[in-house]
């Protein structure tokens, strides 16, 4: 399985941003799509200003079995 990252806010380290983005209206499926992501443009709601977003790796859980054994 592929390591997960994580967005965070570049001054305070908050999970909770932002990303300037393009979307699509999809007629056929009545929604909004996303089609692009920019690397700039990001915004930090617990700092409540623009930020630079850095990726955090997400710390891999270990697996079923030894939870249920409290390990």
């Amino acid at each position: 399985m592929a390591q997960k990252i994580l967005m965070v806010c570049a001054e305070c380290g908050s999970d909770d941003v932002l990303a300037d983005a393009y979307a699509e209206w999809n007629v056929d499926a009545q929604k909004w799509e996303l089609q692009n992501a920019f690397d700039k443009g990001a915004y930090c709601n617990s700092c409540e200003q623009e930020t630079r977003l850095n990726e955090r790796e997400l710390p891999r859980k270990k697996a079923s079995h030894q939870l249920a054994q409290g390990n």
